[in-house]
């Protein structure tokens, strides 16, 4: 049970308006308006909020993150995951679990991702780790073979090579439950790496 985030006088959202939000936001972004989906985004997540629904303030918050990746805002995508991760941290007791794992594994993955756009190596070797680990324990092989990939990106930028070479190998590894566009990324990027001098 969600507990009631509201004060005791202020009455909660009409659900029409939170629905209304979600789908303007994901609207907007499907049409590649991003600006004004991340308005909506962060309107649901106060709705959410205010409505005491947890978790879809988690997930409207986490949203805002993405729309800033898309948009190529990654200082801000980054700003947003640590939002998201202090509001997890915060209200972790009362979000489910597995919502929390999941949300957990998807931030870091956007926050490597946010990291290797603007080629800070060290930030993305630092955080992909954590998305693959999650995403191992929690048996989500697709997220985990797409962090491989960026792992091996980012380690590739910092010039660790062979940490790169192992990432994609790793990836290639995990069989027919991967994300069949990295295993192929992967074996791509090894035969580049087996051919280099």
């Amino acid at each position: 049970m969600v507990p009631d985030l509201r004060g005791t006088d202020e009455p909660p959202p009409p659900p029409d308006e939170l629905v209304l939000r979600v789908l303007k936001a994901l609207g907007t972004a499907d049409l590649g308006d991003l600006g004004p989906a991340g308005e909506h985004s962060r309107a649901a997540a106060r709705l959410f909020k205010a409505a005491g629904d947890l978790h879809g303030a988690l997930q409207a918050l986490h949203f805002r993150g993405l729309l800033f990746l898309d948009e190529g805002r990654c200082e801000d995508a980054v700003a947003a995951v640590r939002r998201t991760l202090a509001f997890l941290e915060e209200h972790g007791e009362a979000i489910e679990p597995h919502i929390a794992e999941f949300a957990r594994t998807n931030l870091n993955a956007t926050a490597g991702q946010a990291f290797i756009r603007p080629e800070r190596w060290a930030e993305a070797v630092t955080s992909l780790p954590t998305a693959i680990g999650l995403s191992r324990a929690d048996g989500n092989t697709g997220v985990e073979s797409r962090c491989l990939v960026h792992l091996g990106t980012a380690l590739e930028g910092a010039g660790q090579r062979r940490d790169a070479h192992a990432a994609y190998t790793r990836c290639v590894g995990l069989g027919v439950d991967a994300d069949p566009r990295s295993i192929a990324e992967a074996r791509l990027r090894l035969s580049r790496l087996d051919a280099a001098p």
